[in-house]
C-alpha cells in the first residue's frame, strides 16, 4: 500500500471518527471564506443598475448648480449669467432647464424636516419630457400643479406612495408620482423632490431663496469629471455621471470593505481555533500516534495525517463557504431604490477563488503545523504511555499564587503553563469585544449625526447590517473558540488536576479552578478590547468628531462577555472535575 493511500485512509477515517469537531471546524473555516467571498464578489455590483437607470432617463453627463449667495447678498431672481453660458460651452450637445430648486420646510408622515436642514431639495421641471434628465415615474403619474413627485429612495424613508399628501411650507401637495433619477445621487443626502415650475417658485422666501440646476449633454462622456472640474466655481457645483454613479456604489462599497475587514478579524478567530482544536485532539490523542511510529510510521508520516485531515477540512470548508457566497451576493449586491435593473448574476472569477482556496487553506496549515511537528516529535514511549507533559513551574507565579485560594491557585497555575494559550485567549476575546465595541461606535456615531426628519440613510442601513452579520459571526466563533479551549485545558491538564484532587482538592474547587484558567486571560483580552475597537473604529472612519460608546453600554459588553465564557467553561471543567481519580492516574508511570 502506497504512503498516500495510507496517509489518506488515515487522515479520513480520524475525521469521521471525530464526527462532531470536524464539523465545527469545516463551519469555522466556512464562515471566514462566505465573508471573504463576498467581499471580494460585490466589487463593482451597482454598474450595471446605474447604467439601467442612465439609460432609461436619458441622464446627465454633467449637473450643475448654481450656489445660493452668501453674505446677505441678494440672491438673482433668474439662473446666473455663468450657468446659462454652460449651454454653449465647447463639448456641450444638449442640455435641459435652469431650473428653479427651491429648500422649503417638509412634513409628512410624522417626518418634519426643517429649511435649509439639507434633508432634500424640490426640483420645479416642465409638465413636457425633457431631452436631457427625465425622471422615470414608477408609481403614479409626473408633475402637475397642486402634485409633487418624489424620488424613491426618500419616498420609501418617508413612507408616502401616491395619493398621500406632504406639507411644504405649509402648503399641501398631493404625491403624484414615485421615480427615479441618474442626475442625484440616490444613496446619499439631500434627497429630491419633483414640482412644477411655478409651485417650485412660490416656494422661495428671501431667507432661503432659489438655487438652479443645469443638465447637460456631452460630445465625450467619458470627459465629464473633466469637464466638471474645470466648471466647478465658487458660484457653480458641477457633477459628472462618473461621480454620481460612484455615489450610488458607495453603500455596496462601505458593505465591501466591511466584509472584508470582517474577514480577517473571522481569520484570525479561525487560526485560533482550529490551533486549540488541533492541540486537544493531540492530547486526546497521543496513544494513536505512538501506535503509528510503534508499527514503523515515521515522524514525518504522523505529521502528514494530521496535516492531510484539516487541509481536507478546509477545501470543505472552502467550497461551502464559495457557495454561500455565491448565494448571499445578489442579496446585498441589489439595487436600492432609487436605481432600476438588476446587478446581474453574481460571478466568481478564477482570482476570487484561488484568494479564497488560499485563505483557507493557509489557516488550517498555519494552525495547525506546530502541532503537527509536536506530534511528530514525541517520542514513542511517551506517546503509548500517555505520561503527562512536565509543568513548567516558575518562581515568581508559584511564590504570588501560593497565598490564593485553592480554586484561583489551580486556576492561576493553569494560565501560567500554556503562555500560547493564554495569548490565544486574550487575542480572541480582545478581537471580539472590539467588534462589538466598534459596531456601538458606529450606532452611536450615526445616531448622533443622523438624518433630518429623523430618517435613515439607505447607506448606514446596509454598512449596519453587514456589521450586524459580521459581528454575530464572531461572536459565534468566539464562542466556539472558548468551548474549544476549555476543552483542550480539560484533556491536558487531566493528569496534574487529578493529582490535585489525590491531594485533597475538591471537585467544585478543581471546576472553578478550570474555569477561572479561561476567565482570568478574557478578562484581560475584553479590556484591551474596549480602547482597541474604538480606536478602530476611528481608524476606519478616517476621523472625524470622537465618538464612544456609553458607560452602560461598554460595562454590558465587558458583563456579557465574561458571563457567557464562564458558562461555556462552565459544562467541561465540571465534568473533569468529577471524573474518578484512578481512572486518570492508572495511565502514569513511576
Amino acid at each position: 500500500m502506497g504512503k498516500l493511500v495510507v496517509i489518506w485512509r488515515l487522515a479520513t477515517k480520524d475525521l469521521f471518527h471525530a464526527k462532531t469537531r470536524t464539523m465545527l471546524t469545516v463551519t469555522v473555516i466556512a464562515a471566514a471564506t462566505a465573508t471573504l467571498t463576498l467581499g471580494l464578489a460585490l466589487s463593482g455590483a451597482t454598474s450595471d443598475p446605474y447604467a439601467h437607470t442612465r439609460a432609461a432617463t436619458a441622464g446627465p453627463d454633467v449637473m450643475v448648480q448654481s450656489n445660493v449667495p452668501a453674505n446677505g447678498k441678494e440672491a438673482p431672481t433668474a439662473a446666473p449669467p455663468d450657468l446659462i453660458a454652460l449651454e454653449h460651452a465647447p463639448g456641450v450637445v444638449g442640455y435641459s432647464g435652469p431650473y428653479p430648486v427651491a429648500t422649503p420646510s417638509l412634513v409628512a408622515n410624522g417626518h418634519t424636516v426643517a429649511s435649509q436642514a439639507g434633508g432634500f431639495v424640490v426640483e420645479g421641471r416642465e409638465q413636457t419630457r425633457a431631452l436631457v434628465d427625465q425622471p422615470k415615474v414608477l408609481e403614479g403619474t409626473w408633475v402637475r400643479p397642486g402634485a409633487v413627485v418624489v424620488e424613491s429612495t426618500y419616498a420609501t424613508e418617508l413612507g408616502v406612495v401616491p395619493g398621500d399628501s406632504i406639507m411644504l411650507d405649509g402648503h399641501s401637495f398631493r404625491v403624484a408620482g414615485v421615480a427615479v433619477t441618474a442626475a442625484w445621487p440616490s444613496v446619499n443626502w439631500p434627497g429630491i423632490l419633483w414640482l412644477t415650475e411655478a409651485d417650485a417658485r412660490s416656494l422661495a422666501t428671501p431667507k432661503y431663496p432659489l438655487s438652479y440646476l443645469l443638465n447637460l449633454k456631452l460630445t465625450n462622456p467619458a470627459a465629464a469629471t473633466a469637464f466638471a472640474n474645470a466648471h466647478s466655481t465658487n458660484n457653480l457645483s458641477a457633477f459628472s455621471w462618473q461621480q454620481i454613479s460612484h455615489q450610488d456604489a458607495r453603500g455596496i462599497e462601505l458593505e465591501q470593505e466591511a466584509l472584508v475587514i470582517g474577514t480577517w478579524l473571522l481569520s484570525m478567530l479561525a487560526i485560533a481555533c482550529i490551533a486549540v482544536l488541533v492541540a486537544g485532539r493531540m492530547a486526546e490523542q497521543a496513544r494513536r500516534s505512538g501506535l503509528l511510529k510503534a508499527v514503523g510510521g515515521t515522524p514525518r508520516l504522523v505529521a502528514a495525517v494530521l496535516l492531510t485531515g484539516h487541509l481536507l477540512v478546509a477545501f470543505v470548508g472552502a467550497l461551502i463557504g464559495l457557495a454561500v457566497g455565491w448565494l448571499v451576493v445578489p442579496v446585498l449586491s441589489k439595487p436600492n431604490d432609487g436605481l432600476i435593473g438588476s446587478p446581474g448574476a453574481p460571478t466568481l472569477s478564477g482570482a476570487t477563488v484561488a484568494v479564497v482556496m488560499a485563505v483557507a487553506i493557509g489557516i488550517a496549515a498555519v494552525s495547525t503545523f506546530r502541532p503537527a511537528r509536536r506530534a511528530a516529535r514525541m517520542s514513542t514511549v511517551a506517546a503509548l504511555a500517555d505520561a503527562p507533559r512536565s509543568p513548567r513551574r516558575r518562581p515568581v507565579i508559584v511564590a504570588l499564587s501560593r497565598w490564593l485560594p485553592a480554586p484561583l491557585l489551580l486556576g492561576a497555575r493553569l494560565v501560567a503553563r500554556r503562555p500560547r494559550r493564554l495569548l490565544l485567549a486574550v487575542a480572541s476575546t480582545a478581537v471580539t469585544v472590539a467588534t462589538v465595541v466598534a459596531v456601538l461606535a458606529f450606532w452611536q456615531g450615526n445616531s448622533v449625526s443622523g438624518v433630518p426628519g429623523g430618517l435613515t440613510n439607505p447607506v448606514v442601513m446596509a454598512v449596519s447590517n453587514v456589521l450586524v452579520v459580521v459581528t454575530v459571526v464572531l461572536v459565534i466563533l468566539a464562542a466556539v473558540n472558548a468551548a474549544f479551549m476549555a476543552w483542550a485545558t480539560v484533556l491536558e491538564t487531566r493528569h496534574s488536576c487529578a493529582v490535585a484532587r489525590a491531594f485533597g482538592a475538591t471537585p467544585e474547587q478543581v471546576t472553578f479552578g478550570l474555569s477561572a484558567a479561561q476567565v482570568l486571560p478574557s478578562a484581560i483580552g475584553a479590556l484591551a478590547g474596549v480602547p482597541a475597537g474604538i480606536g478602530f473604529y476611528h481608524l476606519a472612519k478616517h476621523g472625524g468628531a470622537f465618538v464612544s460608546p456609553s458607560v452602560l453600554s461598554l460595562a454590558a459588553t465587558l458583563v456579557a462577555t465574561l458571563l457567557v465564557i464562564a458558562a461555556l467553561t462552565a459544562i467541561p471543567a465540571a465534568l473533569a472535575g468529577r471524573r474518578p481519580v484512578s481512572e486518570v492516574l492508572q495511565s502514569e508511570v513511576a
